[in-house]
């Protein structure tokens, strides 16, 4: 059974459409899905399983400035 995870991924703003659309392709070509795009960053939430997030982040390197996994943030 594949374990999927959630992370945020921020792009450079530097970043050309074309490449945005190859990121994006990757992310369906290693099994994950993009579940949300940000509208005032280039930034994209996507599931993906476990063991493919190193291979699209090495995929995308000179694109990606951030990656964090998604986790819910509690206030005390």
């Amino acid at each position: 059974m594949t374990d999927y995870k959630t992370f945020i991924i921020t792009l450079k703003d530097s970043v050309l459409d074309l490449h945005i659309e190859q990121f994006k392709k990757s992310v369906e070509d290693l099994g994950g899905k993009v579940t949300h795009e940000f509208k005032l960053i280039k930034a994209f939430t996507v599931q993906i399983p476990d063991l493919h997030i190193n291979k699209l982040t090495s995929l995308h390197n000179d694109n990606i400035a951030s990656v964090e996994e998604d986790s819910t943030v509690h206030a005390n």
